[in-house]
């Protein structure tokens, strides 16, 4: 059965490659596109890391 990952399990950082396997994504390609937007937390981490 595959289900949509909720907001607070997108905020724990789980694995792409396994949130492609639960869902049944053949590509991890399909995977990041769906649910790999960019999160304002997301952005300052980045920035504080460059």
């Amino acid at each position: 059965m595959n289900r949509v990952p909720n907001r607070k399990q997108a905020h724990e950082r789980i694995h792409p490659k396994i949130v492609q396997e639960r869902l049944g994504h053949a590509n991890i390609s399909t995977t990041l596109n769906i649910y790999s937007h960019v999160t304002p937390g997301i952005q300052r981490a980045a920035a504080l890391r460059f």
